[in-house]
């Protein structure tokens, strides 16, 4: 029950701007967007999915608006080069 969009074309900010005025829908299931790195840097509407912070164990992968520790599966914070 994945969802793939393919965002690739001439047409492609303009898809990516309806996307973000759509992000207050939740998904029902997993989504992937896949598109060409040269489309990737045309843009500015998006801002990064989370951003580092410096724990006493290193640096951890944190949300840029409530400052949270983004943690996996296991609960282990989320390295940020990884």
């Amino acid at each position: 029950g994945a969802k793939v969009w393919v965002l690739n074309g001439p047409d492609t900010l303009v898809k990516l701007i309806k996307l973000r005025e759509q992000l207050g829908v939740q998904p029902t299931g997993q989504e992937f967007f896949v598109l060409g790195r040269v489309r990737m840097r045309m843009g500015f509407h998006w801002k990064p999915v989370f951003t580092t912070r410096r724990t006493r164990h290193g640096d951890v992968a944190a949300c840029p608006d409530c400052g949270t520790v983004i943690t996996d599966l296991d609960g282990e914070p989320v390295n940020p080069i990884a």
